[in-house]
């Protein structure tokens, strides 16, 4: 993750203060600052994140001292390829993952024993596409049949929301060849040739089109995955129950740092700060919306999603992969 400069941070911060403010709320309220101490089972939380838009208001937050003005500290635990995430957290090397969740309910259908603790990013429109490069691919969406598409390494939304647009447009995903490729690969996939298409979200569909005159053959966030819940953090039951406390301080905290998000603006002021983004793309970059709570039929579309498309073999109940606090109100 690239350094952070505190007083730019600062600045975008009282501007941020302002915002929420003038819509009846503040960082960190009076009641909270004098809140009993909770008895917290754990004094650090280690949450493993990777590169992305999807992690900025919880780095914010961090930033910011929400968690530690409440007696908890997160330590947050860089990851160069998102796969590492979940299998740190099934090594108990950290206590929460952020993650895709495709993969969290791929895994969790095969028995991993995940439980939500926050959902993180929404898509928007144009926050993920499948596109070209000039003169080497399809020109239309219907082109695309007996094709081959890069989508992301692991599951991931990548196929899920290819396979939705291409039946919308009545083409087979079945006759569709995917291959898994990671960015730098998926660019070299398409200018020589080894696919006709590619799946990528932001920052990488700016980055592609800025730096290999890509096109946007279609938006896969339209139709059923029109505000498709992307990524959330996920825990280890066994470790979430076995600190009750602390899980329900840190989801309370994460719900109070996604709110950050409410003003997007704001969030392109942070993405030079927290993300790899820099200032040209930050202003450039479709962004997606950050929910505040966590939402079991929200997220239980999505397994039913990867039901219907044949990626589960059987139908999954996400109510069961939720806080018992939660599961109430889903």
């Amino acid at each position: 993750m690239p350094t952070r400069a505190v007083q730019r941070a600062s600045s975008i911060a009282l501007a941020l203060v302002l915002v929420l403010f003038s819509g009846g709320c503040t960082l960190v309220s009076g009641e909270s600052r004098q809140r009993a101490d909770p008895g917290l089972e754990l004094e650090t939380l280690r949450v493993g994140v990777f590169d992305s838009i999807g992690t900025v208001p919880l780095r914010f937050g961090v930033a910011q001292g929400i968690f530690a003005k409440e007696g908890l500290d997160i330590e947050l635990v860089e990851h160069d390829e998102r796969a590492g995430v979940l299998e740190s957290l099934s090594a108990g090397e950290v206590d929460v993952a952020y993650a895709c969740n495709v993969t969290v309910l791929d895994r969790a259908a095969d028995g991993a024993p995940y439980e939500f603790q926050g959902e993180a990013y929404i898509s928007g429109p144009e926050t993920m596409a499948l596109v070209t490069l000039p003169g080497t691919g399809p020109d239309e969406l219907g082109d695309l049949d007996e094709a081959t598409i890069a989508v992301r390494p692991e599951r991931s939304a990548g196929e899920l929301t290819t396979r939705s647009r291409l039946e919308t447009e009545g083409i087979d995903p079945g006759s569709v060849t995917f291959t898994e490729r990671p960015f730098d690969d998926a660019m070299r996939a398409l200018s020589t040739g080894k696919a006709d298409a590619a799946w990528l979200s932001e920052p990488d569909i700016s980055t592609a089109q800025r730096e290999f005159g890509a096109t946007l053959l279609a938006d896969t966030a339209r139709g059923e995955m029109h505000e498709f819940p992307m990524s959330s953090y996920v825990a280890v039951r066994d470790t979430a129950e076995a600190n009750p406390n602390t899980f329900d301080l840190f989801r309370s905290l994460l719900q109070r740092s996604q709110e950050l998000g409410s003003d997007p603006p704001t969030i392109r002021g942070l993405l030079p700060e927290f993300t790899s983004i820099d200032e040209t793309d930050s202003a450039l970059v479709a962004l997606g919306s950050y929910p505040t709570a966590l939402n079991g039929p929200r997220l239980q579309r999505v397994a039913d999603l990867m039901h219907d498309a044949g990626m589960l073999g059987q139908r999954l109940d996400v109510l069961s992969l939720l806080p018992e606090s939660e599961q109430a109100g889903s």
